[in-house]
């Protein structure tokens, strides 16, 4: 059994098998991708909470996506730290923003909350943004969290995007401090049949 692959997925990165500091997307695209001070552990990408980063020259014009994460937060922090962030329509992923334990997707219509899962576990961690309905989901190890968020503005992925910080090098850092195993972007927003389905076919590897 597999994750879903099909012609929507836009970007695939499963760390856990990657290393150095430049290399290549798993998906069809084959995008270049750094490492800034990231360093490599068996189950994924380990990130400092400080200055590291992993810089996605992806770009997509889509107006609905799925961000899909297998992510070993080592803690929850009042200070925000993001775990995604596209210059492009301001989409973040900030973990424990603002309230300690909350998990934020935020666009250009503010910010959607959701509780975030517990530190120091390894969790499944999607995000659903659905363009057409104006909603955006989260989905924590195959299981929906709290209800539907509004999602009022369609945003696309590109500019400087990062994985494990915010995009914009100055000011407060807010740096991931943790570990990814894998990452995936789709250009579309998966069911939640899919969603377990990948929860389900992935969660060997994080046990």
């Amino acid at each position: 059994m597999n994750f879903i692959i099909d012609p929507s997925l836009i970007l695939y990165l499963p760390l856990h098998e990657l290393e150095g500091d430049s290399f290549r997307s798993k998906d069809a695209y084959g995008h270049i991708c750094t490492a800034t001070g990231a360093s490599w552990r068996k189950s994924g990408c380990h990130f400092d909470g400080v200055d590291d980063y992993i810089d996605l020259p992806v770009t997509s014009s889509k107006t609905s996506h799925t961000l899909e994460f297998w992510v070993y937060s080592y803690n929850s922090t009042s200070a925000c730290k993001y775990l995604f962030d596209a210059q492009t329509g301001r989409l973040l992923i900030g973990w424990g923003a603002d309230t300690a334990g909350k998990f934020g997707v935020y666009g250009t219509s503010g910010w959607a909350w959701f509780d975030s899962p517990s530190a120091n576990n390894w969790h499944h961690v999607v995000v659903t943004l659905d363009a057409g309905n104006s909603k955006c989901k989260a989905y924590i190890d195959g299981v929906q969290t709290g209800g539907d968020a509004s999602y009022n503005t369609p945003i696309a992925i590109g500019g400087t995007v990062h994985l494990g910080s915010r995009y914009a090098l100055s000011g407060t850092w807010h740096a991931f401090h943790g570990l990814v195993g894998e990452f995936r972007i789709y250009g579309r927003v998966l069911t939640p049949q899919e969603v377990q389905h990948n929860h389900l076919a992935t969660k060997w590897r994080y046990q």
